[in-house]
């Protein structure tokens, strides 16, 4: 079995985390893992999360960045669909890694400046141990990631994709309104999205929306945007809150014409 050593500390909002980077003796590692196509895992990295809170915490999203230098992961040039976390209880856990333009990576190798996430469950006061396994080139991909990043990604629009902006999912098209990417007189940069309405009467809807937001409870959060119309009859401004309990925001607007309009909203989730 490979080894590797070092240690990182790091804190992610009210956690303090310890990442301990140090071979395991062969009789303590899991096996079989999701997927090993009847292979076995050669690496692995051991993660401590230390929760120095007074509140429990579930699934929270613990991220790290990757890369060679101290304090960071070592997992440059590793293979995505080989990598599998699991808890100190043996459960198989999903996880994300983004590249530096906070792209999905699920194959190929990572790079370094991406970020891994995976989610915690401590105690109060406690820690709980994770291992990361990799170096399996054998191993199918798992086919599934963890939906909880911690920022917006991509609100600007300029990153692109074959299905439109990086990050975002847009409404489909229909009778009442048409939904894309466009380069007509953006706030900044080159691009920004419109929600074209075909009909005059066309009902509210969100243009587009991004999943997998990790939203704490009990915590408060600023929504902010820009916002222009042109020959929209609708006298009225609207913003929506998506389906808070699945981690999901989106934004609505309709109002007459006018320039761009800063757009500033607070929300707050209650404890689940």
């Amino acid at each position: 079995m490979k080894t590797t050593t070092g240690v990182l500390i790091g804190v992610l909002d009210f956690l303090l985390i310890s990442f301990n980077i140090n071979g395991q003796a062969a009789d303590k590692w899991h096996y079989p893992l999701y997927l090993s196509n009847m292979d076995y895992w050669h690496s692995r990295i051991p993660v401590s999360v230390e929760n120095s809170s007074t509140r429990d915490v579930s699934g929270e999203s613990v991220k790290m960045k990757i890369g060679i230098g101290k304090g960071e992961l070592h997992l440059a040039g590793v293979e995505a669909t080989g990598i599998r976390v699991m808890d100190s209880r043996g459960t198989e856990l999903l996880w994300r890694v983004t590249s530096p333009d906070e792209e999905l990576i699920t194959e190929g190798a990572l790079s370094n400046e991406s970020k891994f996430l995976l989610p915690a469950t401590v105690k109060a006061g406690a820690s709980e141990m994770y291992y990361i396994y990799f170096n399996n080139p054998a191993a199918w991909p798992v086919g599934a990631v963890l939906e909880g990043h911690h920022k917006v990604i991509n609100g600007g629009f300029e990153k692109k994709a074959d299905g439109g902006p990086v990050g975002w999912r847009l409404g489909l098209p229909d009778e009442e309104r048409k939904v894309q990417s466009c380069r007509e007189y953006p706030h900044s940069g080159e691009y920004c999205l419109r929600i074209l309405n075909l009909l005059q009467n066309a009902k509210d809807g969100a243009g587009a929306k991004q999943q997998g937001i990790f939203i704490r409870g009990g915590a408060k959060y600023r929504v902010e945007g820009w916002v222009r119309a042109k020959e929209v009859h609708s006298k009225r401004f609207t913003c929506q809150r998506y389906s808070v309990d699945s981690s999901c925001m989106g934004l609505c607007a309709a109002a007459e014409e006018y320039l761009w309009g800063h757009l500033r909203l607070q929300v707050c989730r209650r404890y689940a």
